[in-house]
């Protein structure tokens, strides 16, 4: 290594506003030790050791641990250390890593004052409690409490409405973190001080959390219809084919959200392949999930003689039975709201004359219920007059009152 790099080297680790994160974002040495970036984990919370970094460094820095060459500013580009990671795909020496890691951070908390710094040159303070966490908060430079950042925009949580709703926020989207410092006790008795914009990003996040969980009547009803279209367009091609087919739970994925859109479901996030599976599953006894690889494949079991057996029956009592379920199912939705004439034809008022359980099963009845064979739009002039004429020409029959059998006087 030439003297002209081990100066620019020697800068990047000592500036605190420049990093180069082709090197270890810890060290910034140049060495033959290989790197690791979390970025490249094949695992499914990709990027978790960069949270798990973050939230060690800030640590060790409320316990004045840290290395002089070791600066938040040059780790931090203003929407925090992880962040700043993240958007770099930061890489590390492991044992850099290791330095930093969370066992040494609880044997530093639990070291009594006085204590050796293992080689930093810092004298570490008392054991972390919590009283002395808050003390030490409020006795350094403010900082935000969400974000751990300092600044002079900062404003001071006065009131007990912001606490309440920031625990309400933090249990609705499940931050532990927050929860661990909201219990040392509330924001107000703390001194908390905070960002505007990570309050709102908090509170953003809670109500993207409870836009995303909500789901309405409508939404569950179309729902199983999709749901049932797949399990009769599962059972027409196992019955059809010479040989027992496999299905691709993606390709099943991909047909139920086109159906759903297709419906006037817009789905904004991805299908939950698990949820969908189980739902198959239960649908279909004699359905098995095995895995390959990362696809997971769907197909009947020809050992099990009884799924088999169910599946090839064609049992006339049987589908009676079926037949009249449907048609109390469908009836119940028939007679639930009554439609009054206004005097006046809207848009869509054959649509919204008519239950869509009810519409759903006269195109099932004139199209089939196998979810390829759809047709564009997915309600006929034809569907919908047939629809209306059963919604009006229904006969509700009324239910016999018992006769009371208590004693009389």
């Amino acid at each position: 290594m030439t003297m002209s790099k081990k100066i620019q080297l020697a800068h990047s680790c000592t500036s605190p506003s420049n990093t180069n994160w082709e090197l270890c974002a810890i060290c910034q040495e140049d060495t033959a030790e290989s790197l690791v970036c979390p970025a490249n984990s094949k695992r499914p919370n990709t990027g978790s050791g960069y949270k798990t970094l973050a939230g060690n460094l800030m640590q060790f820095g409320e316990l004045g641990l840290l290395p002089r060459t070791l600066q938040f500013a040059r780790l931090d580009e203003g929407e925090g250390i992880e962040a700043a990671l993240v958007a770099h795909k930061a890489v590390y020496h492991k044992r850099c890593m290791l330095r930093f890691n969370t066992t040494k951070l609880q044997r530093a908390q639990k070291r009594p004052a006085g204590g050796s710094s293992s080689g930093e040159g810092n004298a570490v303070p008392g054991k972390c409690t919590r009283s002395r966490s808050a003390e030490s908060s409020t006795s350094s430079q403010p900082s935000c409490f969400f974000c751990r950042l300092s600044g002079v925009d900062l404003h001071e949580a006065t009131t007990f409405k912001i606490d309440q709703r920031v625990r309400q926020c933090a249990t609705q989207i499940g931050d532990h973190e927050l929860l661990a410092r909201l219990s040392m006790g509330d924001m107000q008795a703390l001194d908390a001080k905070y960002h505007s914009k990570c309050l709102m990003s908090l509170y953003n996040r809670a109500k993207a959390s409870v836009n995303a969980e909500a789901k309405t009547g409508h939404e569950s009803v179309v729902s199983g219809i999709v749901l049932a279209e797949l399990a009769l367009y599962i059972e027409d091609t196992h019955l059809e084919e010479d040989t027992s087919p496999v299905f691709r739970l993606a390709d099943l994925a991909n047909l139920y959200a086109t159906r759903m859109e297709h419906l006037g479901v817009p789905l904004d996030t991805r299908v939950n392949t698990t949820r969908l599976k189980e739902r198959l599953l239960a649908q279909l006894p004699g359905l098995r999930a095995q895995s390959k690889g990362r696809d997971v494949l769907l197909a009947f079991d020809e050992d099990i003689g009884e799924a088999l057996g169910k599946a090839c029956e064609q049992d006339c009592d049987s589908e009676v039975v079926h037949l009249a379920r449907a048609a109390q199912i469908v009836r119940r939705y028939m007679f639930e709201e009554a439609n009054s004439f206004t005097g006046s034809f809207k848009e869509g008022c054959q649509q919204e004359a008519v239950p869509p359980v009810l519409l759903a099963l006269v195109n099932m009845v004139l199209h089939g219920p196998n979810i390829k064979n759809q047709i564009d739009p997915p309600s006929t002039q034809a569907a919908l007059s047939i629809a209306q004429l059963l919604k009006f020409n229904g006969v509700k029959h009324r239910q016999k009152q018992k006769r009371s059998t208590s004693p009389v006087g």
